[in-house]
């Protein structure tokens, strides 16, 4: 957040942040920006987020990162939180069979409610 205060660029020019796998880092820098009501700088974690889903492959901290933007954002935050849980509707068959995931959902009660209001939503689109 501080380099993003100061005018450097974001996301910071260390490999971890490039591998097109850890989302980590992101979620937590937007949470600090939700905190301190940087919008721009959620605006542009939002965007890496979602480069991120795109790109195909396997996501390691995905649930990592679902628990801290979940857990550290309000319930009516509607960017990194729908993108999120819009991409574990996505993912859901196979999130269900991972301990972690299922963790998640014991842990957090509006998780529950934010992926299926995003699959009715989904499922009213193709209707």
């Amino acid at each position: 957040m501080l380099r993003f205060l100061y005018g450097l660029p974001y996301p910071a020019d260390d490999a971890h942040w490039h591998d097109d796998k850890t989302m980590l880092p992101h979620a937590q820098v937007y949470t600090v920006a939700e905190k301190y009501e940087v919008k721009n700088l959620k605006l542009q974690v939002h965007k890496n987020l979602t480069r991120l889903i795109q790109f195909s492959g396997d996501k390691p901290d995905l649930i990592e990162s679902l628990r801290e933007i979940i857990t550290q954002t309000p319930d009516t935050d509607t960017m990194a939180r729908t993108l999120l849980v819009d991409h574990c509707v996505n993912c859901l068959s196979q999130l269900s069979l991972q301990a972690n995931f299922i963790a998640l959902l014991e842990d957090c009660g509006t998780l529950d409610a934010a992926l299926i209001t995003s699959q009715q939503a989904k499922l009213r689109i193709r209707e």
